[in-house]
């Protein structure tokens, strides 16, 4: 009786864990772009920090002619 018993809890257990496992794509998505800017927004800090801007700066001197060259 406890052996099907524990049985039971380990098999409700085991898809618990499976439906739990997987976000769905836009929380994914949303998590995955928040990561994204908390790393850029490092880096540039450490950037600033470290060497006076100087990566950071050319960064968005290389952004603003990829944005002229699109004709923006």
């Amino acid at each position: 009786m406890i052996s099907k018993m524990r049985e039971r809890d380990q098999a409700d257990l085991s898809t618990r864990f499976v439906f739990n496992r997987h976000d769905s794509s836009s929380t994914a998505m949303i998590r995955g772009l928040g990561n994204a800017l908390i790393i850029v927004a490092i880096a540039s800090l450490l950037d600033q920090y470290f060497y006076a801007g100087r990566y950071t700066d050319a960064a968005f001197a290389m952004l603003r002619q990829i944005r002229h060259s699109f004709g923006l």
